[in-house]
């Protein structure tokens, strides 16, 4: 997954493993199509925030969650989102992207209808097509 944060995704995952960090405690992965649109949205959004703070418990928790919703070695075009050119794309769709996240973590349950409209925001942004199967 190439990304132009300091740290990747990748390496994000190796060094919380490296620290002894573990999925949060009672959390169930889930596998859907849904949750790996939004655990890809989640961790680009997530490592950009913390991308230097390794050490931080549910920083790393969340990461290795969202990383065990989605295949191993995907491709995450979210990251794009974070690129400099992006900004102001971005920033206008700031609260679907943390609507996204706090779904691929449970933190939320969103209405299924508003968390779509996140999600078609989101890849209107990034000029990606959605698929039914990126929503369910």
């Amino acid at each position: 997954m190439k990304q132009k944060t300091k740290v990747s995704i990748a390496d994000t995952i190796k060094r919380s493993i490296a620290l002894g960090h573990t999925l949060p405690e009672g959390a169930n992965p889930i596998q859907s199509p849904l949750k790996k649109t939004t655990s890809l949205i989640g961790m680009a959004y997530l490592n950009y925030i913390y991308q230097n703070d390794l050490e931080n418990k549910h920083f790393c928790e969340s990461m290795l969650l969202m990383n065990s919703q989605i295949p191993k070695d995907s491709d995450n075009p979210y990251t794009r989102l974070f690129d400099p050119e992006m900004a102001k794309d971005t920033i206008a769709i700031l609260e679907d992207i943390q609507l996204s996240f706090d779904y691929s973590i449970s933190r939320t349950d969103p209405p299924m209808e508003k968390l779509n409209t996140s999600l078609t925001n989101i890849h209107t942004a990034l000029k990606l097509p959605i698929t039914p199967d990126q929503t369910t």
